[in-house]
């Protein structure tokens, strides 16, 4: 028996060395027939993925990344006085994959200064759009918005860098506004003067006192033209011209003949009444009267409060304080120099009584209040 058992097992393993070559046969067919390879976890980690190079087209079976569009930088370039030319660009950038259509738009104070659209934009470029504008007096702000209408479809996390930072800019020319509103001030204070009268002084005697100095014009008409003429905003044209016209009549609405001996002949007059007679001319400044709203400080405090923000665009805080001190030394010259003239003064004799009183003083006499009371120096210094 033994020895047919050693006899056998030779067969057996022919057998099982024949089973083995079956079935590695059929695996090898299946996997030729069905592309079945059978990986471990570990090889499959290694093996290298194809990616595709920037600007080729993706893969078949793969997502291509999203067009979307950014704006890089908005920059203003040009003067920064009223009427000078400015050009506002804007750098936009494209990203993802394809070619698209780009609208953009330029805003200035929040207004379209020009929208346009980029035709045929492709992704992974830079490039810069241009627009000019002539600049208006004042504070204007500006900025840039790539695509307002999302019309790409970008995602919400996409859109966040599509509108540019704002850029806030100051178109001021404080030396020529200043110089218009000195020229307006000196043409037209002759004017102003020349409208000037006296009314209420009341004579006794040779005395007149009391009354006040009336104005027939107003002095913001007179240099209101200048400072426009100049490109100066109209907001800063009122509160400037405002500032200072009140400040003037403030002070001439304080004038007053303080008992002057401006009629000598008054004393004794032969008749029952004295006839229009003028005054002796006097100094301007020798009347009573209060100029502090003419002081340069309150005087620049005030047109500053009056403007607002205009007075600290470039030029103007030094500028505006320089007006009032020239205004202030100005006035002084000229109220030292104008003579107040021409005042006719008339009134009562009641002590007359011929040939008993041959003459007497007016009593109670007035003046006729008639434009003309002032006459200035020949220019304003």
């Amino acid at each position: 028996m033994e020895k047919e058992n050693r006899e056998l097992r030779p067969v057996s393993g022919r057998r099982r060395f024949l089973l083995t070559s079956l079935w590695m046969g059929a695996v090898i067919s299946l996997r030729g027939l069905f592309g079945f390879r059978p990986e471990s976890a570990e090889a499959a980690q290694i093996v290298p993925k194809t990616v595709p190079k920037p600007g080729m087209p993706p893969a078949a079976g793969t997502f291509a990344k999203p067009f979307t569009a950014a704006v890089r930088s908005i920059a203003v370039e040009g003067g920064t006085r009223p009427f000078d030319l400015v050009t506002i660009k804007m750098v936009i950038e494209t990203f993802g994959s394809g070619t698209k259509p780009i609208p953009w738009a330029i805003y200035v104070d929040n207004a379209v200064l020009k929208a346009e659209t980029r035709l045929g934009a492709s992704a992974g470029t830079v490039f810069e759009v241009a627009v000019p504008w002539r600049a208006t007096a004042g504070s204007h702000t500006f900025h840039g918005v790539v695509d307002p209408q999302n019309t790409l479809g970008e995602s919400a996390a996409d859109t966040g860098n599509n509108v540019s930072q704002a850029v806030t800019r100051v178109y001021a020319d404080w030396a020529a506004w200043l110089a218009g509103a000195k020229a307006g001030f000196k043409a037209g204070l002759p004017l102003w003067a020349a409208g000037l009268k006296f009314s209420g002084i009341v004579i006794n005697g040779p005395t007149a006192s009391g009354g006040r100095l009336e104005q027939t014009i107003d002095m913001k008409v007179l240099f209101r033209a200048n400072m426009l003429a100049a490109g100066a905003p109209g907001f800063v044209v009122d509160g400037f011209v405002g500032a200072v016209a009140d400040a003037w009549k403030s002070w001439a609405d304080s004038v007053r003949v303080g008992g002057l001996p401006w009629y000598p002949s008054f004393a004794a007059v032969p008749g029952p009444a004295a006839p229009p007679t003028p005054n002796t001319p006097f100094p301007l400044i020798g009347l009573t009267q209060n100029p502090a709203p003419l002081q340069p400080q309150p005087l620049a405090a005030s047109i500053k409060s009056r403007i607002g923000i205009a007075a600290s665009w470039p030029g103007g805080n030094e500028g505006i304080d320089d007006f009032c001190r020239w205004l202030h030394m100005g006035f002084i010259l000229w109220t030292t120099s104008a003579k107040v003239m021409n005042v006719m003064g008339k009134g009562p004799v009641p002590a007359f009584a011929p040939p008993h009183v041959p003459a007497g003083p007016v009593v109670g006499g007035d003046i006729v209040s008639t434009p003309g009371h002032i006459v200035g120096a020949p220019s304003w210094p």
